[in-house]
């Protein structure tokens, strides 16, 4: 796993970057307010449908969901699952989506840490530490690392050593350092932004 050190100098290359999750959080407000649900709520959402989809189709299937199909769900949860269906086959959704979404609605619980921690995260808690295939690259390991407690728990720790160093707060340091490693694999990268 990469040193505390080069993950700071990683920060440091993605610093303009670690407000990331500040600009991500003023859209998940703005649909919190616009329709009147907690921003644990829609950050929820937005986390469930995150997995396997860019950052901008993220944006827009969250905005298509509060805008068009959350008003459509019945008090009493009669009609989640058509609802959840509907939504999944008109926006090109997969069954693990409609799953992830059913699933959150009806209980209000997160599966899987990655997406636990991204939720955190958009609604604004920047001591959240997400751990993707960009962290994974960025910490010199396998993804499939993090689905167990050490490896993830170290890699945490390294982050928040990193943050600690520059004087930031996790997520900050997490942004930059997924900013920067995103921008080395690419010729011309452009940061995909969660905003809309």
């Amino acid at each position: 796993m990469k040193s505390i050190p080069r993950l700071v100098a990683d920060a440091t290359l993605g610093a303009a970057d670690r407000h990331w999750y500040s600009i991500a959080h003023d859209l998940i407000s703005t649909i919190a307010n616009r329709t009147n649900m907690p921003c644990t709520h829609v950050a929820g959402v937005a986390a469930v449908l995150s997995p396997r989809i860019t950052v901008s189709r993220n944006v827009k299937v969250l905005i298509a969901w509060f805008d068009n199909y959350n008003t459509r769900l019945r008090p009493d949860g009669l009609n989640r699952r058509e609802v959840v269906d509907d939504f999944i086959a008109r926006y090109g959704l997969t069954r693990g989506h409609g799953a992830a979404l059913a699933h959150f609605l009806a209980t209000g619980r997160i599966r899987g840490p990655k997406t636990v921690q991204f939720a955190e995260a958009l609604a604004g808690n920047l001591n959240a530490c997400p751990l993707d295939i960009w962290m994974a690259r960025a910490l010199e390991v396998d993804q499939r690392s993090f689905t167990r407690r050490g490896p993830r728990a170290l890699a945490v720790s390294r982050i928040t050593q990193a943050a600690n160093t520059l004087g930031w707060r996790v997520a900050e340091a997490q942004a930059a350092i997924w900013a920067s490693t995103y921008r080395s694999w690419y010729t011309s990268p452009i940061l995909p932004s969660f905003s809309e």
